[in-house]
Parts: C-alpha cells; sequence; structure tokens
C-alpha cells in the first residue's frame, strides 16, 4: 500500500469516526435542548434555559462540522469561526434574558432544576467521553470538545442552583456564569480560527 493510499485511507477512517460519534452527541445535546427548554418554563428557571439555549447552540454546532467533517483544513476553520460566532451570540443572549429574568417575581422550583440538570449532566459526560479521543485531531473537532466540557461546569451549576431557591439570585446568577463560559470558550474558538485562516 502506497503512503497516499495509506494517508487516503486514514483520513477517510478518522473521518468516519468524527461523523459516527457527531451524530450521537448531536442527537443527545437537541433531546437535552427539548427536555431543559421544557423543565426551565415549568420551574421558572433562568439557569435551565440558559442551558438548554446552550444546548441548542450545541446541536446546532454539531450539525456544521458533520457538513464539513470531510473537507480541509481551511474549510473546518470556517466551520469553527461560524461556531464561535453564533456561540457568542448564544452567549450573549443568554445573559440578556437571564438579567431580565433577574427581577422577576416568580420563585424557581428547586427540585426540578436539580433532577433535570442531573439528567443532562450524565447526558454530557457521555458526550464528553465520546469526544475526548478526538479533541486534537483538528481545530472543529477541538471546538465540538469545548462546547461538551462548558456543558458540563453548566450541568454542575445548575444542579447547585437547585438548593438555593429562597431568592431567584441564585439561579439567575448561575445563567450568568453559564452565558460567560459560553462567551469565553467562543472568543478563543474565533481567536484560534482566524489564526489559521489568517496564516
Amino acid at each position: 500500500m502506497s503512503e497516499k493510499h495509506c494517508s487516503d485511507h486514514c483520513q477517510a477512517s478518522a473521518a468516519a469516526q468524527h461523523k459516527s460519534i457527531l451524530w450521537i452527541v448531536l442527537t443527545i445535546n437537541f433531546t437535552m435542548f427539548v427536555v431543559e427548554m421544557t423543565y426551565g418554563l415549568i420551574a421558572n428557571s433562568s439557569a435551565l434555559l440558559a442551558d438548554s439555549l446552550d444546548m441548542l447552540g450545541d446541536s446546532l454546532a454539531y450539525g456544521i462540522s458533520l457538513f464539513v467533517i470531510s473537507k480541509g483544513l481551511i474549510a473546518n476553520a470556517r466551520a469553527a469561526l461560524f461556531k464561535g460566532l453564533m456561540m457568542a451570540v448564544l452567549g450573549f443572549y443568554v445573559a440578556f434574558i437571564t438579567i431580565y429574568n433577574m427581577f422577576g417575581n416568580n420563585l424557581p422550583v428547586g427540585e426540578t432544576i436539580s433532577i433535570i440538570g442531573g439528567i443532562a449532566l450524565v447526558a454530557n459526560l457521555v458526550c464528553l467521553f465520546l469526544l475526548l479521543a478526538v479533541r486534537d485531531d483538528n481545530i472543529n473537532m477541538k471546538s465540538v470538545w469545548l462546547c461538551s466540557r462548558n456543558d458540563v461546569v453548566a450541568n454542575v451549576l445548575v444542579i447547585i442552583a437547585g438548593f438555593y431557591t429562597q431568592s431567584a439570585w441564585p439561579d439567575s446568577l448561575v445563567g450568568i456564569i453559564i452565558a460567560a463560559v459560553v462567551l469565553h470558550s467562543a472568543f478563543y474558538i474565533i481567536k484560534s480560527s482566524r489564526e489559521i485562516l489568517i496564516s
């Protein structure tokens, strides 16, 4: 087998592995978006609503990743740049709705928040484990892994917020923290993508 043929075969094999993993994590994230959005509205929780929007953003990001999975470095960098910009918009939107809800009169339902947050944590740990082996393959997969890592952090914070519901402030504070984590990763992805595109 020639060196070129071996390289092409290895790239095709890696692309197939990436695609399989991305379909799984996309399905998990979109399912949890629906669950968290539903129970976020029921429980009047800014933290759950913020996390559900993060899940939706991740689902869209994974869909974009699937589209460019077998394309070159530039296509992957452009996809990652788009995902970074999308994450930034999402982060600012989450911050806005959380601040808006912060001054409402309805208290969140703590038990529901913690239970749904726990389910989301398990789901995202599965995603993180699946992505761990491929996170350094390219900027695209790195950005996907960062999305899942952020989700795990967010889920832990959501669970904690569920134990402090005498006031709306802990729940709102978690929403703000989630927004900040999303924005931090968004700026990192944008910076890394731009470095590839201008090099």
